[in-house]
């Protein structure tokens, strides 16, 4: 297995994803405003789960 850092890994899936429209579906879940104004939630389905932030 391979390790990369932070930048690698976000450098490598956004070259990946560039340029791919895309619509993503699921259940909102744990949703959380902290300090009035940041908005924090889990977009999942049945076997997986996608960590979010606004």
């Amino acid at each position: 297995m391979q390790i990369y850092s932070v930048s690698e890994f976000v450098h490598g899936v956004n070259e990946l994803l560039s340029g791919i429209p895309a619509c993503v579906q699921g259940e909102v879940s744990n949703f959380k405003v902290t300090q009035n104004r940041f908005v924090w939630f889990e977009l999942k389905d049945e076997t997986s789960y996608v960590s979010c932030f606004l």
